[in-house]
This record gives structure tokens, sequence and C-alpha cells, in this order.
């Protein structure tokens, strides 16, 4: 079972744990305005939360950098993150990793399920990166096709920058002002936010 095949088979489960209709679900979401793409995703719109997934079925020291660099983010391997090294650094880490074999058996995914639910999600309400996610996804069905894949298209952060401004300005109308989108999503400094969102207005009515 290569990557994505893994990891698809883990958001499927996550979905149906959750009642896909309640949790949206997206891949290769990314987090900065270099490359650098979270694996998942996942909203909750009916608890106004997020939480960030990243898989590995390899390279542990990675994916341990992965999820200790970035907040309410959860790792999932089938290696196990050194003890160690974990007890070296922040102790709550130690809460957002979990081990699942490649064969992935009905009662770890299960326990998969229980467990996520359980950690800390990220208020979509918390002005920056959370509440850019959200207006950019609110209005986007699930996609977690790409999750897991080495290769595939990928958007890029001032293009889900960009829709985030769009989806507000549908909610605010006259109303909105590049003080109030600098102010809920922040993500680049005021000079390049205010390039981005002008160009984002400019493109309402168009694809996006």
């Amino acid at each position: 079972m290569n990557e994505n095949e893994y990891a698809t088979r883990i958001t499927e489960c996550l979905l149906g744990g959750w009642k896909p209709e309640e949790v949206k679900a997206y891949s290769e979401v990314p987090r900065f305005s270099n490359n650098n793409h979270m694996d998942l995703l996942m909203i909750y719109p009916k608890k106004e939360e997020m939480i960030a997934i990243e898989f590995k079925t390899n390279s542990p020291k990675d994916l341990f950098m992965q999820v200790y660099r970035n907040s309410s983010t959860v790792g999932i391997d089938t290696v196990g993150i050194c003890p160690k090294e974990v007890s070296q650094e922040n102790k709550l880490t130690r809460h957002k990793f979990i081990k699942l074999s490649k064969e992935l058996p009905d009662g770890e995914l299960c326990n998969a399920v229980s467990e996520i639910g359980n950690m800390y999600w990220t208020s979509i309400f918390r002005p920056g990166m959370a509440m850019m996610y959200w207006y950019s996804y609110k209005n986007k069905p699930s996609d977690f096709s790409n999750v897991g894949k080495k290769n595939c298209t990928r958007e890029s952060f001032f293009q889900v920058y960009r829709r985030a401004i769009k989806n507000l300005h549908r909610e605010l109308g006259d109303r909105i002002s590049f003080t109030i989108a600098y102010g809920l999503f922040r993500g680049y400094s005021k000079s390049t936010a205010k390039q981005h969102y002008r160009k984002a207005l400019s493109e309402i009515g168009g694809e996006d």
C-alpha cells in the first residue's frame, strides 16, 4: 500500500466516522507562500473547528518536524516516532502522533477516529490562517484525491488567499475593506496582501 492509498483509506474512515456531510476534507493545502503543503485539512463546520493531518509511511523524523513546527497538526505513520526524540521536545507533541500499521485493521482505524476527534482542533474564528482557510474552503466540496501523492497539481497559497477574499466579499458586499480582510487573514506583509486584495476583487465574477 503506497502513501496515497494509505492516506486515502484513513481519510475515508475519518469522514465515515464523523459523517461526511458534517466534516469536509481537502488534500495538499498550502501552509505558506512557499512550497509547503499539508497532506490534509479537515474542517468541521458545525463545531467551527479545523485540524491538519500529515501522513508518512517512512521518514518518521520528517513527520516529527512537520507536526512540531505547526499547531493543531496530527501525524499518522506506520513506523512510530522515537520516544526519546519526542521527550526532548515539547511534551504536548506526544499526543499529536498516531501509529497505524500498513494493513490498517478496522480496530486501529476506529481508535484513530476517536483519538483525532478528541485532540485539540483550531477554532475557525482564530484570525490568521484558520480564518483564511475557513473562508477559502467554505463553499468547496471535499476533495482529498491527492492526499499522500508525491506528484500532483497543487494550489498556490495566493490562490487560496484570494479565494478567501472573494468569499468574504460575497458575504460582506460593500462593507468589505482591506483593513477588515487583512485583520482577518493576514498571511502576507501589508503591501503584498494589499496587492492580492485588489487582484481578488478585480477577479470577482470569474472562475475561482
